[in-house]
């Protein structure tokens, strides 16, 4: 392949977009226009991505991953790719933070643990890749504070809360005002709300295309991390997420 038609980092923006799309119609003049790409350069981007073989045009103003690109994707699992650039971080982070480090996703309601970094003085249950209830949980709060407000409505009807220790919150307008509390102050608390004595403080992850892809937390069942360290262990925090949001 000549150099000049090696994909740029404009060529790339565009494959990630059109993409995006799962192939629905590309309309080149209002991509053009939101995203300041001249419409001749866009269409040289979307050649470039074709002759690389990381586009196929399957009909007029259509288009998808080309197969083979995504052949060569195949041993890659978003998750655990995800979770490979994040533990590292989390590991460099548990030296300061006394508490065992999550990264979690929100995937159907229910938030998803990619990477967990432990203190075994605790031997908390959570393990990477399980899967607990979004809204009584910091990382849980944290995301659904990220909704736009009706999938925040749907999400809030769509079913029962169950009550898990004394400290639970399960009536839908309580859970709201924690969630709004949440977006306000920056960051979610579970306090003993999944097990008496677990105690959990999350930020939201996010990326400098202002995209919230997760939430990092600090969980302890040996400090009350609701009391006097919060604000620490929030700064700990928001500076692990910021890395996070660098690298990614």
């Amino acid at each position: 392949m000549p150099e000049t038609d090696v994909p740029t980092g404009k060529a790339l923006r565009v494959l990630q977009d059109v993409i995006a799309l799962d192939g629905s119609p590309f309309n080149p003049k209002d991509y053009s226009a939101r995203s300041g790409i001249p419409t001749p350069n866009l269409y040289r981007h979307l050649e470039i991505l074709i002759k690389s073989g990381l586009l196929v045009r399957v009909r007029r103003s259509r288009y998808l991953p080309h197969p083979n690109f995504l052949k060569l994707l195949e041993p890659f699992n978003a998750q655990k790719v995800l979770g490979s650039i994040i533990r590292p971080l989390l590991e460099q982070a548990a030296q300061q933070i006394p508490a065992t480090l999550h990264f979690g996703v929100l995937e159907n309601d229910m938030v998803t643990y990619v990477a967990k970094v432990d203190n075994r003085e605790m031997g908390l249950f959570t393990e990477e890749n399980i899967q607990l209830e979004a809204y009584c949980s910091a990382i849980g709060k944290c995301l659904l504070a990220t909704l736009e407000p009706e999938k925040l409505d749907d999400y809030l009807s769509a079913f029962e809360f169950p009550k898990l220790t004394g400290n639970t919150l399960t009536d839908p307008k309580a859970i709201r005002q924690e969630i709004v509390k949440t977006r306000r102050r920056g960051y979610g608390i579970d306090n003993r709300e999944i097990l008496e004595e677990l105690v959990c403080i999350a930020v939201p992850v996010t990326l400098n295309n202002g995209n919230t892809i997760g939430a990092v937390s600090a969980a302890s069942t040996l400090i009350d991390l609701s009391g006097q360290p919060r604000k620490t262990i929030v700064g700990q925090l928001n500076d692990i997420a910021e890395k996070i949001g660098n690298l990614l």
